[in-house]
């Protein structure tokens, strides 16, 4: 049940910022490029948070950019976790303490597995792995 008001709360928060637009007008294809997705969201062991993404599209750069958040189950606090230009498919350390995922920084490739304390700090780069792996 928890898992499915926390879900809720992140679906919200993305149609809310649709939503805050106050022109009237037919969505056009560049619009785009100002709407937020969220995505990829899991729920802490102990339930009282939601680790998701959010990703925008930048048309100057032709690319896509995401970033790690963590919501709480009431939606009170929101935390953002990186700033890296792609960050993803995240998840959490059995004991709620730590959250691993895969990001990449500008010009890196492939992404790489990160760690980072739940409670902020900087994430540490867990694997260097060059070239295609596949």
């Amino acid at each position: 049940m928890r898992t499915l008001i926390l879900s809720a709360i992140c679906l919200v928060s993305s149609v809310g910022s649709l939503s805050a637009q106050s022109d009237k007008r037919p969505l056009q294809p560049s619009d785009i490029y100002r709407m937020e997705h969220i995505g990829g969201h899991t729920v802490s062991p102990d339930g009282n948070w939601v680790l998701f993404t959010l990703s925008k599209y930048d048309s100057v750069k032709d690319k896509g950019n995401s970033w790690l958040n963590m919501v709480s189950w009431d939606g009170k606090e929101t935390v953002r976790l990186t700033h890296s230009t792609r960050a993803g498919d995240a998840a959490w350390s059995p004991d709620n303490r730590y959250i691993s995922f895969l990001a990449s920084g500008e010009g890196e490739e492939p992404s790489q597995i990160h760690l980072m304390d739940r409670r902020g700090g900087e994430a540490y780069k867990l694997t260097s792995i060059k070239g295609d792996i596949m």
